[in-house]
């Protein structure tokens, strides 16, 4: 117990130095291709999202103003 927490100590004041290779670069593959990522972001269009919400509150206007 005693020489791990002196290798973690002495990895975490720096003094154990820790160094990986990069990522190698790489191409994207096909399962995320452009067409996929355009078909992807009709269902994030904020334009609908804020009209939908809009009709939600108007709704509940609605309920509770009787």
């Amino acid at each position: 117990m005693r020489a791990y927490r002196l290798i973690g100590h002495l990895f975490c004041s720096g003094k154990i130095t820790y160094y990986t290779q990069p990522p190698e670069q790489h191409t994207l593959s096909a399962h995320l291709s452009a067409d996929i990522i355009t078909e992807m972001s009709k269902e994030f269009d904020i334009e609908a999202l804020v009209s939908d919400e809009q009709d939600t509150i108007q709704g509940w206007y609605s309920i509770f103003a009787k």
